[in-house]
């Protein structure tokens, strides 16, 4: 049984135009914890592999409900001097006290973000919270292709 890993979603979102891989994190409590009921239930909440990524990327976004379900929607842009490759974005929905309570994990439908361009991306949350957060999840600078 899988437990505090990352559940790959089979298939692509065809979103807004633009084509994602997803995964959504899995926050649930240790099967120790499910086997256990005195255990502390405890869940993993994922932060950027790439602190310093507001130095490089500008992001954009708002949350849209249409018919019931919230979508995040919006543009990313690479300032920095180098081609961004393998580009990951983390959705977090949080709880009116500001509690991480789900995330999504997504690629950006073209491998590379040059340097100077923007690539739209649009994310469906499951479920609906009282605020949202987007940030860069991690990234590679490839060699040999700055302006």
């Amino acid at each position: 049984m899988l437990t505090n890993r990352f559940v790959e979603v089979a298939g692509r979102l065809a979103v807004g135009g633009t084509l994602l891989l997803s995964a959504t994190v899995a926050a649930h409590a240790p099967s120790a914890a499910a086997r256990n009921p005195s255990a502390l239930a405890t869940t993993r909440v994922l932060t950027s592999l790439s602190p310093s990524w507001p130095q490089f990327f500008k992001l954009d976004w708002a949350a849209l409900v249409n018919h019931g379900t919230t979508t995040i929607e919006g543009h990313i842009r690479n300032d920095g001097n180098f081609l961004a490759g393998r580009v990951r974005l983390l959705v977090e929905a949080l709880d009116a006290s500001g509690n991480v309570v789900g995330q999504r994990l997504v690629w950006l439908l073209s491998p590379d973000l040059t340097p100077g361009t923007q690539q739209h991306f649009a994310v469906p949350m499951p479920e609906a919270a009282a605020s949202y957060r987007v940030s860069v999840y991690s990234f590679d600078w490839q060699k040999g292709s700055g302006p």
